[in-house]
């Protein structure tokens, strides 16, 4: 007896939504291992299929939220 491959559908970059905390994370992860913020951005725009400026803008309240003292 033969094996037989059903494809219900196909990868969906969209099926998983990734928060800000997502791409915060994974830019940190990124430039842990010595990519540069700039590429990392771009990195991560690209595996989650965001807007550059999204993943930038995300980066850019998560320090100004570093920033702030209580």
């Amino acid at each position: 007896m033969g094996e037989i491959t059903l494809v219900i559908a196909g990868f969906d970059p969209d099926s998983r939504q990734f928060t800000e905390a997502d791409l915060i994370a994974e830019v940190l992860k990124q430039e842990a291992a010595g990519i540069t913020r700039k590429d990392a951005i771009a990195e991560v725009a690209r595996i989650t299929g965001r807007a550059k400026r999204e993943v930038f803008d995300a980066m850019v309240t998560h320090k100004s939220q570093d920033r702030v003292t209580p």
